[in-house]
């Protein structure tokens, strides 16, 4: 499983990962902005609208299918020999990979110029785990050609996500709820949960990108939070 594979290449790549793992640490934020060129010019979408159903009612509603500016991929292909997340209809399909906490204890996100990929904090719940809350997050304008959470906003009750361990395991998720922006450097506890129903939280930038007085960088205002339900049954990758 995702969960072993992953936690396992966290803890030899970097050991000191293992003490959020086991003690379920929330990070402080999300980090890993890119500094553009024309700073001035750069803002990310909030939700096209914020709404919530229960797991099962946002289930039985069924997948509504993609915004008019989503843009595929039109379905995912076979998932079970690559470690990915994957929705057609929200317009996702990415490289999965186990990220940690920078040095200012904000989750790290994957910055590839070549590819998109999405991260798994490893302090969350497991992938296709039976309890508590995986938190993958990815960048809404990186990879320039094809950023890799830029359609996040669109996301709506019912979308279906599948997400694969790249041993064979492939697990769907529903989402239930979309949340209004929430603060960069205050992310809701609760994405963090290591009890309760199995589920998963999607996290990208939103809002105003700025430079905090006597910093040196530019960073986004806030996040897109999209919360998701562990389906019971793998519903089939389209």
């Amino acid at each position: 499983m995702l969960s072993v594979i992953l936690a396992a290449v966290s803890f030899t790549a970097l050991g000191w990962l293992a003490v959020p793992w086991l003690t379920g640490a929330p990070a402080a934020g999300l980090g890993g902005d890119v500094q553009h060129s024309d700073p001035a010019s750069v803002s990310a979408p909030g939700p096209v609208s914020t709404s919530s159903l229960p797991a099962g009612d946002a289930r039985a509603a069924g997948d509504p299918g993609a915004h008019p500016e989503v843009r595929g991929p039109e379905t995912c292909g076979d998932l079970s020999t690559r470690a990915r997340v994957c929705s057609p209809s929200i317009g996702i399909d990415a490289a999965l990979e186990s990220m940690g906490t920078d040095g200012a204890g904000n989750m790290a996100v994957p910055t590839h110029e070549d590819r998109a990929a999405i991260g798994w904090y490893s302090a969350s719940a497991p992938i296709g785990g039976e309890q508590g809350n995986a938190v993958l997050a990815g960048h809404v304008d990186y990879p320039y050609d094809a950023p890799v959470l830029a359609t996040l906003y669109t996301a709506q009750p019912g979308q279906r996500l599948w997400v694969s361990d790249g041993t064979g395991g492939v697990f769907s998720y529903t989402v239930t709820t979309v949340r209004e922006p929430t603060p960069r450097d205050a992310p809701p506890k609760d994405i963090f949960e290591l009890t309760g129903d199995p589920g998963l939280s999607l996290v990208t930038c939103s809002g105003d990108y700025v430079q905090p007085d006597g910093s040196p960088s530019w960073s986004y205002t806030n996040n897109l939070i999209v919360d998701l339900a562990l389906d019971p049954e793998t519903v089939p990758v389209l």
